[in-house]
């Protein structure tokens, strides 16, 4: 039966549903895994470059991002990409 309808269904089988970026990388994300993974898919969603000299710390209440010499607070995703593109 799931043979069935995955043949009946080409979404499920399409492969260019998985769309991967192969021009990120991604920061040293320091975080809970359920918040790192959100943060992960995030920053890959919107940056298609090298993000690897950035340091992103969960601090509970709010995150924390490490990028040369400075350091930024951020209470949400979207202040933390933000802030990185503020940065590049």
């Amino acid at each position: 039966m799931a043979e069935d309808i995955l043949l009946k269904n080409d979404l499920l089988t399409n492969p260019r549903l998985f769309t991967i970026n192969e021009e990120f990388v991604s920061p040293e994300i320091i975080a809970p895994f359920l918040e790192k993974e959100m943060l992960y898919s995030a920053l890959q969603k919107n940056f298609k470059r090298d993000l690897s000299g950035f340091k992103i710390e969960f601090q509970g209440a709010f995150w924390e991002i490490f990028y040369q010499n400075n350091r930024f607070s951020c209470q949400s995703i979207d202040e933390i990409l933000l802030s990185i593109r503020n940065c590049l």
